[in-house]
């Protein structure tokens, strides 16, 4: 059995506590009126004998409820942690909110994933991903800290639909003395595509594209296909500002790609990411960059979990 205190200004409106929490199961065992000296004002203390297992049970669903409503206000699923919920109802983490509040970051940190940086293990990278996501801002800030990391690199633009693409990159790459290619027709690439073998890193930038763009899907598809025998690494460049049901559909078309790494942009635009957790919660996606801002090269992050769990959280 355990002791419980229950405070009011009356003895009767103690009471009603008691009762309003615990119905009729529950125990009077002392009354005292406390004199608050600082307010000069009574009140009224009275301590109640309660089962163990009723107390913990009542206030582990108080804390569910609350901690639950903490998260998906922050924009968690609330499919998952529903489920996450039922799996620890019993368990001594839902005694405490500031407990279960923990655990719950601690679960979210260790489903996450990140990948350690390592610009040379994969030759060609491809970037794909919805238009207005900062996707060719990301290409250069990635190609001004592999050619500073002493790596050669070559940049290659498929963006034929997007005006001012070409131009875009064309003047970044001329501003970091990389040789650059204009893309916009499959022979051309791959005449271009064989041209550059001899560098250490070839980043190819294409078409931003409506997630339900079946026909420029399957076109960049060719693309990526080119090389067999070359393990090109796919890249999945998104906004932290779209929304759950967006990314569902932009993995639901861009997944047909084989994604390998994601990168998430535009941390500086949004104070909530909770969607973007959602989403790799869901589907188990690796991590590898991120951008906070459009500054390059400065605004470019190695993927991390302190970082994202600090921006998810808030205060």
């Amino acid at each position: 059995m355990l002791e419980v205190l229950f405070v009011a200004n009356s003895p009767k409106e103690a009471y009603q506590l008691a009762e309003n929490k615990y119905k009729n199961g529950f125990k009077l065992i002392s009354a005292k009126q406390i004199y608050n000296e600082k307010e000069d004002k009574f009140s009224c203390e009275i301590k109640v004998l309660i089962d163990e297992t009723k107390y913990f049970d009542l206030n582990a669903e108080t804390t569910i409820k609350r901690v639950s409503s903490f998260f998906i206000k922050r924009g968690l699923i609330k499919s998952w942690i529903d489920e996450l919920s039922k799996r620890v109802a019993n368990k001594e983490v839902v005694k405490s909110e500031k407990d279960f509040i923990i655990y719950i970051m601690h679960r979210i940190n260790k489903l996450i994933k990140t990948n350690k940086e390592n610009p040379i293990e994969h030759k060609v990278k491809v970037f794909v991903g919805p238009t207005g996501v900062g996707k060719t801002t990301t290409v250069a800030k990635l190609a001004h800290r592999y050619s500073s990391q002493g790596y050669s690199v070559a940049l290659i633009n498929l963006d034929a639909f997007k005006a001012g693409a070409f131009e875009q990159l064309a003047y970044f790459a001329k501003r970091l003395k990389l040789p650059h290619y204009t893309i916009r027709t499959f022979q051309r690439f791959k005449k271009v595509y064989n041209a550059v073998q001899d560098k250490d890193i070839i980043l190819i930038d294409t078409t931003g594209m409506s997630p339900y763009d079946s026909q420029r899907l399957i076109k960049t598809l060719r693309y990526i296909d080119i090389d067999k025998s070359n393990d090109i690494e796919v890249n999945l460049v998104i906004s932290t500002t779209i929304k759950y049901e967006d990314l569902e559909a932009i993995h639901k078309n861009f997944g047909t790609l084989k994604i390998d790494n994601v990168i998430l942009t535009k941390f500086d635009e949004t104070k909530y990411i909770g969607p973007i957790i959602s989403y790799l919660l869901e589907h188990s996606l690796s991590l590898s960059y991120f951008t906070i801002g459009q500054s390059i090269p400065d605004d470019l992050l190695v993927a991390n979990k302190k970082f994202l769990m600090k921006k998810f959280i808030g205060g």
